[in-house]
């Protein structure tokens, strides 16, 4: 980057008017000490702009850089987070579709048919756990 300072240092001051000229009249009415102090304001100013045009674009390259690294961040985390809610969502199916198979299998046991009621006491048509609570079975006549 370019120092503004510097180049203003480098830069050959204009000569200093000769002590009987510093306020001497110029042709159009301006002594050349009021020129000499414009001169300078204007040097000052452009120095001062330069340095605010270096501060302004160092910073807002910084900011866009800075952004610019976040979004790819971001980016990244969205795509893990997308990959860990179809791993989650596809436990969260496998873990629905044991219970639906743990209910199918446990629901007869919950309540016998009403056939197996009706039955003679044999034990025919009672589920496992009926036939357990059965145990042993009656003595054959």
């Amino acid at each position: 980057m370019r120092d503004p300072s510097s180049a203003a240092a480098n830069k050959p001051l204009a000569a200093k008017p000769a002590s009987g000229e510093i306020n001497a009249p110029t042709e159009h009415g301006i002594s050349s000490s009021t020129i000499q102090r414009q001169h300078r304001s204007r040097q000052a100013t452009e120095l001062d702009a330069d340095r605010i045009r270096s501060s302004v674009t160092r910073l807002v390259s910084n900011s866009v850089g800075g952004l610019e690294e976040l979004t790819a961040e971001l980016e990244k985390l969205q795509e893990f987070l997308k990959c860990e809610t179809e791993r989650v969502q596809h436990q969260i199916d496998s873990v629905l579709s044991g219970v639906g198979i743990i209910i199918d299998t446990i629901a007869p046991w919950k309540s016998p048919p009403a056939s197996a009621a009706r039955n003679s006491p044999t034990n025919q048509g009672l589920s496992a756990r009926d036939k357990l609570k059965h145990w042993p079975p009656p003595p054959a006549d």
